[in-house]
């Protein structure tokens, strides 16, 4: 964040100078702080730069400013280009947490002896959230889709297909979050164990839904799009 004095450097009035720097790793002080409760493979640590000039050339604003390159993948809006990748965790994750139950309600028996598998119950809710997590995977798939086909075509997306995008991701997380944590209690007191997949599977979903990404207050620009109005939001 570029300041001015204490506060940041504003552009146009009302957005802030975010950008991206390059600098040496040798300049960075790596600060161990990410003890987190999920995503702790990510090793998201803090970081400290002191005294190191970058060169503007070694920044870009890609949030704000348009790319200098005007190939496909540029003329996606910053959100849209994140999608993919924070979206295609969800739906990876979630999708490994419906197969890892399925492995466990094989053998996996009740106190009455009976194996998870034959509960009727957990034929209802795997068949729901399994179903859930694969709507809201096409769902993303279509809306990335259209948006990558005009991009192509050398259009610039609309506020409508951005929002359908950055929609679909929310509904793939939600999806993802709620098919483990309602396949976890079927699996049984073994689905706590530090290296049970299933319960790291719901660790890791939980810490993603708190990225800005997934961010509550971003269904609300969702549906002012829907509703023929501008986002009001300079991230959209």
């Amino acid at each position: 964040m570029v300041m001015d004095g204490d506060a940041p450097r504003m552009i146009d009035g009302h957005r802030p100078d975010w950008r991206f720097a390059w600098f040496r790793r040798a300049d960075v002080e790596v600060i161990d702080t990410w003890h987190a409760a999920g995503l702790r493979g990510t090793g998201s640590n803090d970081i400290a730069v002191h005294d190191v000039y970058v060169a503007e050339h070694h920044t870009c604003a890609p949030i704000f400013m348009p790319a200098r390159c005007d190939r496909p993948l540029y003329r996606l809006c910053f959100y849209n280009l994140l999608a993919p990748l924070i979206a295609g965790f969800a739906s990876g994750v979630g999708r490994r947490a419906v197969t890892r139950f399925v492995e466990i309600a094989e053998s996996k028996r009740r106190g009455t002896g009976a194996i998870v598998r034959d509960d009727e119950h957990c034929h209802a809710l795997l068949g729901q959230v399994d179903t859930q997590l694969r709507a809201a995977r096409a769902y993303f798939v279509d809306a990335i889709g259209e948006v990558w086909s005009t991009v192509n075509a050398g259009d610039e997306c609309s506020f409508q297909q951005r929002a359908g995008v950055m929609g679909a991701a929310q509904l793939l997380l939600r999806s993802a979050v709620t098919a483990a944590d309602a396949l976890v209690p079927f699996a049984g007191a073994t689905a706590i164990a530090d290296d049970e997949p299933l319960q790291r599977c719901l660790r890791d979903l939980q810490a993603a839904r708190q990225h800005i990404f997934f961010a509550p207050d971003a269904l609300k620009r969702v549906g002012r799009v829907a509703l023929g109005l501008d986002p009001e939001h300079w991230m959209f």
